[in-house]
């Protein structure tokens, strides 16, 4: 058990001291990289994996069944 907690620790602390260092060298181009890095992840996903389109198609579905409206309707 304790080797749990000081392995949970450690890794708290890395993480931490990571963020702090990518805080550090990065400081506001750091949402620039985070945005590409976004925009490269849905290219592939949508490139290679195709998962986003049965995403869409549940959304899709979700709206049609339970819409918007109903719930606007109820509250006034």
């Amino acid at each position: 058990m304790k080797i749990k907690i000081r392995l949970s620790s450690y890794i708290r602390s890395l993480r931490a001291s990571s963020g702090y260092w990518l805080a550090r060298n990065l400081k506001k181009t750091f949402y620039l990289y985070l945005a590409a890095a976004f925009t490269v992840v849905a290219l592939v996903d949508t490139a290679v994996f195709h998962f986003s389109t049965d995403m869409r198609s549940e959304a899709f579905d979700a709206f049609v069944h339970n819409p918007v409206g109903q719930a606007v309707c109820w509250i006034t």
